[in-house]
């Protein structure tokens, strides 16, 4: 503060000099605070506050005053029969911002946690278009430190290898451990790192992905389930620096903690051949640094006292955690570990996502079972075109289903008729002729009604909304089969 007053009354003693009446400004203060923080390296993430700040105001000011242009940020208020349980995940692919909190029933009392989100602004396709958001958060539950650790950190402290990691990240909780009120914000991506790799199969491209750095993404998980620092034999150094910023973050009565757990964690991410096509195998790699970083996201809590809920002075505890992650992988496994309140719709979309993994459905092209999860490319064989009379004179057309009715009741009028005479060879051989008569457009290929078809054509199965009304009217209406069945019956006119 010395430096940044002295620096203020330097830059005005030089500007009254030329105009006695000079008045700072707002953007001008903002500007030399910024320089006052970079040279001390007071950073969140990559840039310092005052930046931030100016950049909202650039914002406000190209928007004017159209109102529904303006970008507004959701707060954190204190929700009616709702008590925040401090712990907050941003959903980076999918731009939404989870909140979760206790809700009791006012009338039966019973309780359990729910979910209040929130949309990412268009804007907010980074970290560090999240920090304005993260600011407007801390300042609404009037944290005493909001701490952001993240790559950015770790390269800031020059911590490249293990140790080094795990000394800064115990150094900042440490920080976060010592205020009562605080919030940290971890970008797991950054910390963790995923490690992708991809191939070719029979049926289409692969992925695996697995994470990297386990180590940091156990540590990571711990703090983020636990508001204590829990240390192994043999690596008690390599916690120090997560250990030390939580702890700081404890000693604050409002505090909000940002963990970036895709760079703390990592993923080792690799890829394989099955007969069902390529396979993505993904991994944790930072394992103790998740465990630590989980479970200190589930100790997060937020302490109420009586007195007015719209009092942002109160004398009560709430240690913020709020994980930042873009990695869908990494995110379903943090999911999964810390238990996270999921809300209504994730969960019907996780329902969607297991029938697809388990429910069988039958194809109407191939008329086979699949599953929707190992529906790949070139799996599904079968024929995209309609069925010919090839001894019809105007070529009839069928459907499949309809071929083959008609080839079942011509094959039961022999047996129909052999009470009345016997068939001689002639009339076998006839009868065997016309079950060669259906054929398909796409591929000329015989009609056969047992044993499997095959097809011509390779690709995906049906969709499971598709019908077999549906596929048969789409083969019917082929405008290239249409036009190869009339090419066919030009060229039978011609010769005749």
């Amino acid at each position: 503060m010395r430096s940044l007053r002295r620096l203020i009354t330097v830059y005005c003693h030089n500007a009254q000099t030329t105009n006695p009446s000079y008045v700072l400004e707002y953007r001008t203060l903002l500007e030399l605070t910024d320089i006052t923080a970079r040279h001390f390296r007071i950073l969140l993430g990559a840039e310092t506050l005052p930046t931030i700040l100016l950049r909202s105001i650039d914002r406000q000011q190209l928007n004017g005053n159209d109102q529904q242009s303006q970008e507004q940020f959701y707060d954190l208020p204190n929700q009616a029969y709702s008590v925040y349980t401090g712990k907050i995940l941003i959903d980076m692919h999918a731009g939404c911002v989870s909140i979760e909190a206790m809700y009791t029933h006012p009338t039966t009392g019973e309780q359990k946690k729910i979910v209040y989100q929130h949309n990412l602004l268009p804007t907010e396709t980074s970290l560090q278009g999240l920090l304005e958001r993260l600011t407007v958060y801390g300042k609404s539950r009037n944290v005493q430190l909001l701490q952001l650790i993240d790559l950015n950190l770790l390269t800031a402290e020059s911590a490249y290898d293990e140790k080094q990691k795990f000394e800064t990240l115990k150094e900042r909780l440490d920080e976060c451990a010592a205020y009562r009120r605080s919030m940290t914000v971890y970008d797991l991506d950054s910390l963790i790192g995923i490690n992708r790799s991809e191939g070719n199969a029979s049926t289409g491209r692969t992925t695996n992905l697995s994470l990297i750095n386990h180590n940091m993404y156990t540590h990571v998980k711990d703090k983020f389930q636990h508001t204590y620092v829990q240390t192994v034999s043999g690596s008690v150094k390599k916690f120090e620096t997560l250990k030390e910023r939580l702890d700081e973050c404890a000693a604050y009565r409002r505090s909000m903690t940002v963990y970036d757990l895709d760079s703390l964690i990592g993923i080792n991410r690799s890829e394989g051949s099955a007969s069902t096509g390529r396979t993505t195998n993904l991994s944790l790699i930072n394992h103790n640094m998740y465990t630590h970083v989980k479970d200190k996201f589930q100790h997060t809590y937020v302490q109420t006292v009586s007195g007015s809920v719209n009092d942002k002075n109160v004398n009560s505890d709430e240690k913020w955690s709020v994980m930042v992650i873009s990695e869908p992988f990494l995110l379903r496994q943090f999911y999964d570990d810390v238990k996270f309140t999921r809300s209504d719709h994730e969960i019907e979309l996780e329902k969607n996502e297991n029938r697809r993994a388990t429910e069988r459905v039958k194809c109407v092209q191939c008329t086979d079972y699949y599953i929707e999860k190992d529906n790949h490319m070139g799996i599904c064989v079968h024929h995209d075109g309609f069925i010919y009379d090839n001894h019809s004179t105007n070529m009839k057309i069928y459907t499949p289903r309809e071929a083959i009715a008609q080839l079942l009741k011509e094959d039961a009028q022999p047996i129909q008729q052999h009470t009345r005479y016997v068939q001689t060879p002639e009339d076998k051989e006839r009868l065997e002729r016309m079950k060669q008569r259906f054929k398909f457009i796409c591929c000329n290929q015989t009609l056969v009604t047992g044993g499997m078809m095959g097809g011509c054509k390779r690709g995906t199965h049906s969709e499971p909304h598709v019908t077999f009304v549906e596929w048969e009217m789409a083969c019917k209406n082929n405008k290239d089969y249409r036009e190869k069945r009339l090419s066919l019956l030009q060229s039978r006119t011609d010769f005749d």
